[in-house]
């Protein structure tokens, strides 16, 4: 058991998105995928997946869930619970395992055009078998000089979080690419078991090449607090801007406890490697 939460079966997902519906019920959309060798495999396989969840969504008091399985391969990536252009999306009381990133929130992405503010998600339990455990910022439209802006996480616990390195790296991560601002992020009661090869935490503004034709525009106002690792001795976490006029501004580590010790001014260098273009840097 992991926080003292009821615990939930681990199912396999590939995609997963959970929408609070105007009627007030919760739908939860499951992508699952495992390797199979014949038509009725797959079949039993889907009702198997579907079962799982279904019991997930009663754990979850989710009143509604839509199951869309099957893939034919387990190794593609695929974010689980992903937010792209959407406002007031609530991700509430979640078991997520993933290939790629658990939680992630996007401007422009896979056809959605806009910017995304007012996302939450609250009384998770996340596995990243190969990415992020909570991302946001990579995917924008470059021409639109979009934001992504006043996002929540908060009472998360988080199993483990792998990564095949860099330009992948931060269990908790905020990386602004194709021109996007992102500002107004916070990090609230998160608790972090272990990690492997793994940052937990990068902020920066960056261009990754497989995903941007530009480099990010701004980081602003990044709140880290009341934090808990307590696994083996993590990566230094990393923070930097792209250039002068593309920054980091405004990163606060308030409350943030590494293998027993408080993050501060005077032991930052320890944990934390520190661009020439990040300002604004509070320790409390």
């Amino acid at each position: 058991m992991y926080g003292g939460r009821l615990p939930i079966p681990a199912v396999k997902v590939e995609d997963m998105s959970t929408t609070n519906r105007e009627d007030g019920k919760t739908t939860i959309v499951v992508l699952a995928s495992e390797p199979s060798y014949s038509a009725f495999g797959n079949m039993v396989r889907k009702w198997l997946v579907c079962a799982i969840c279904a019991l997930a969504a009663v754990a979850m008091n989710a009143m509604w869930i839509t199951a869309n399985a099957y893939g034919d391969n387990s190794s593609d990536s695929s974010d689980s619970s992903s937010s792209s252009t959407d406002s007031g999306v609530t991700i509430t009381d979640s078991f997520i395992r993933s290939n790629d990133d658990c939680i992630s929130v996007y401007a422009s992405s896979s056809g959605a055009i806009g910017n995304s503010s007012g996302v939450t998600a609250k009384g998770c339990t996340l596995l990243s078998d190969s990415a992020h455990a909570v991302f946001t910022g990579i995917h924008a439209d470059p021409g639109r000089n979009e934001t992504i802006s006043d996002l929540t996480f908060q009472n998360i616990d988080v199993i483990d979080s792998r990564t095949p390195g860099d330009p992948y790296y931060g269990v908790l991560g905020v990386n602004a690419g194709d021109n996007v601002t992102v500002k107004n992020v916070v990090f609230d009661g998160v608790r972090i078991s272990g990690v492997s090869n793994q940052q937990l935490f990068n902020v920066r503004v960056m261009m990754n090449a497989a995903y941007n034709s530009q480099p990010g525009k701004a980081v602003e106002n990044v709140v880290f607090k009341n934090i808990a690792y307590t696994g083996a001795a993590p990566l230094k976490s990393g923070l930097s801007g792209y250039d002068g006029g593309r920054q980091v501004k405004g990163v606060t580590f308030e409350n943030v406890v590494i293998g027993g010790a408080k993050l501060t001014a005077g032991n930052a260098s320890t944990y934390l490697a520190v661009g020439s273009q990040v300002t604004g840097l509070q320790y409390k």
